[in-house]
């Protein structure tokens, strides 16, 4: 081996490097921020999946907003009861 084929070899394999960990940070996404407790409110929510009956009941929310009704079954979930 000479002298060249080491030096074309460590010149692809960085460059391989770099491409792979490049397209490799794109996949990163941040973790959304947490939510100032100050801002939410307690509530007594719950919803119905309307495919399967599934339910969910939320405890907190933002204060003074109406909370979207949350994905179940690639559908909207009904609100059966809010206090």
């Amino acid at each position: 081996m000479n002298f060249f084929s080491i030096l074309i070899g460590a010149t692809l394999g960085i460059g391989f490097y770099l491409i792979a960990a490049n397209i490799l940070r794109k996949f990163w996404i941040a973790a959304p921020s947490e939510p100032n407790p100050e801002d939410l409110s307690n509530v007594d929510i719950h919803f119905r999946c309307s495919v399967c009956g599934s339910q969910v009941t939320m405890t907190m929310a933002p204060t003074g907003e109406i909370p979207d009704a949350p994905r179940h079954c690639r559908e909207d979930m009904v609100i059966t009861t809010a206090n």
